[in-house]
């Protein structure tokens, strides 16, 4: 059972040392043997990064749809207060920005 445990653990070792090899995170430690320690140690520094990076994502998103939003609020009260629209126009584009603020565009990641 114990050497079956240990397996799977070297086994999971040498696939992240693998992983990280392949990467640009362990190009400086290009060492043709990278300890467990280096290989547990390099894949947190990894992995917090990736988790940082989300959290900008994140901020980033938001922000584009703060700013989408308010760009169809500014068209569709531009429509309401412009003079010389056709009504048909002015109706059509006003539903659109309705429309797309209340359901904005996905941007992917």
């Amino acid at each position: 059972m114990e050497r079956r445990r240990r397996a799977r653990i070297n086994g999971c070792l040498g696939e992240l040392r693998t992983l990280l090899l392949q990467s640009h995170i362990a190009q400086s430690c290009r060492r043709s043997k990278l300890e467990k320690a280096d290989i547990l140690e390099l894949t947190v520094r990894h992995l917090k990064a990736l988790t940082q990076s989300n959290g900008s994502e994140d901020v980033a998103r938001s922000r584009f749809y703060a700013g989408y939003t308010d760009c169809a609020r500014e068209v569709s009260r531009f429509l309401s207060t412009s003079d010389g629209i056709h009504n048909t126009l002015r109706s059509r584009r006003s539903r659109s920005c309705y429309d797309l603020v209340t359901s904005p565009p996905k941007i992917q990641a």
